[in-house]
């Protein structure tokens, strides 16, 4: 299990993405889930610029720095 599975990117595609149209929510959750699309909303992204060093990347330093073990 990674950290990309366990957060907001991997969770959404797991469990709220209908695999047959991506573009749209598994019905079970339409009429509870809305998903705010960037021109609809002032949220900026930003990234804090040490960040943006790929060595420093989550997906990087995950391989020589595990936050989860397989379990035994």
């Amino acid at each position: 299990m990674s950290i990309w599975e366990i957060t907001g990117p991997g969770l959404y595609i797991a469990l709220l993405r209908d695999p047959a149209d991506p573009a749209r929510l598994v019905p079970r959750w339409q009429s509870t889930v809305r998903i705010i699309r960037q021109a609809e909303t002032p949220v900026r992204f930003y990234a804090h610029r040490a960040y943006r060093d790929p060595e420093r990347h989550w997906r990087t330093r995950e391989r020589t720095e595990p936050i989860l073990s397989d379990p035994v």
